[in-house]
């Protein structure tokens, strides 16, 4: 009756990693100091972007 109550389908078997598999995550980890620059730079334009044109309208406003 026990085995019944704790049966389930299907276990949870970890697989090593193939050599492959390691080389691939290492490949994207390596890009990934340059996609936050990147994504930094951007963010960096973006908000002058929005800084002018805020700063713009509040001189509209003004006059």
């Amino acid at each position: 009756m026990t085995d019944a109550m704790f049966r389930y389908g299907g276990g949870w078997n970890p697989r090593p990693l193939t050599k492959k598999e390691i080389e691939k995550m290492k490949k994207i980890m390596k890009k990934v100091p340059i996609i936050k620059a990147r994504n930094d730079i951007y963010h960096e334009q973006e908000e002058k972007k929005a800084d002018n044109e805020f700063e713009n309208r509040l001189k509209e406003l003004e006059q």
